[in-house]
C-alpha cells in the first residue's frame, strides 16, 4: 500500500534520491551522546519497549546486498517492521511461571502471546461519548490501546536520526 501511495509523488517529494545504509550501531554511537545506556541494540530495544529479541537491522529480501535505498524503498519494504514481532510476547511470568500483563491496556485486548498479543499496540478504542454512544461503547469506558503513542515514538525518533545525520535510520523508523 506505502509502494502505490508515494510512487507518483516519489520524484516530486525527493524520495529518489539514494541513501547509505547504515549499521544500527552507527545511530546508537551518536545516540548515547545523548542516553549513554544506549550501547547495543538490545538497551535500545528494552528502553523502547519492545520484544528485545526482535533484530531491528533484519534486512527486507529485495534490499539484501545493496549499500544504499532510496527513502521510498525503505518506506515501501519496512512499511510493516511493527508487525513483525517487536510488539509480540510482551509479558512478565508471575512466581509458578505463567505470562501475565506488562502494560495496563493488554489485558483488555486479549492474547499475550502469539500474532494476538500486539493488538494493545496496534489499536485504539476511544473514550465512551453520549455524542457517538454506538461507535464508542466498549468497557473500560476511557480509550485504549497505545497506537497513537507508539506512532509518536517512532516519528521522534526518525526526527533525532535525521538530525544525527542518520537518513537510513530516519527513514526507517518513519516506515
Amino acid at each position: 500500500m506505502t509502494r502505490h501511495a508515494l510512487q507518483d509523488v516519489s520524484s516530486e517529494w525527493g524520495l529518489d534520491q539514494p541513501v547509505i545504509i547504515t549499521p544500527l550501531r552507527s545511530f546508537l554511537q551518536k545516540l548515547q551522546t545523548l542516553r549513554p545506556e544506549f550501547r547495543d541494540p538490545w538497551f535500545f530495544s528494552n528502553y523502547l519497549k519492545i520484544n528485545t529479541k526482535t533484530d531491528l537491522e533484519t534486512t527486507n529480501p529485495q534490499a539484501r546486498g545493496r549499500n544504499s535505498l532510496t527513502p521510498f524503498e525503505i518506506l515501501s519494504f519496512y512499511a510493516t517492521d511493527p508487525d513483525e514481532g517487536r510488539d509480540e510476547d510482551l509479558f512478565i511470568r508471575d512466581e509458578k511461571g505463567n505470562p501475565k500483563p506488562m502494560f495496563p491496556d493488554q489485558i483488555w485486548f486479549g492474547e499475550l502471546q502469539g500474532a494476538n498479543s500486539k493488538a494493545f499496540r496496534h489499536l485504539e478504542k476511544p473514550p465512551f461519548s453520549f455524542k457517538h454512544p454506538v461507535s464508542t461503547f466498549g468497557f473500560p469506558f476511557r480509550k485504549l490501546g497505545e497506537a497513537t503513542e507508539r506512532a509518536e515514538i517512532y516519528y521522534q525518533l526518525s526526527l533525532l536520526a535525521f538530525s544525527f545525520d542518520e537518513p537510513y535510520w530516519g527513514w526507517r523508523f518513519f516506515s
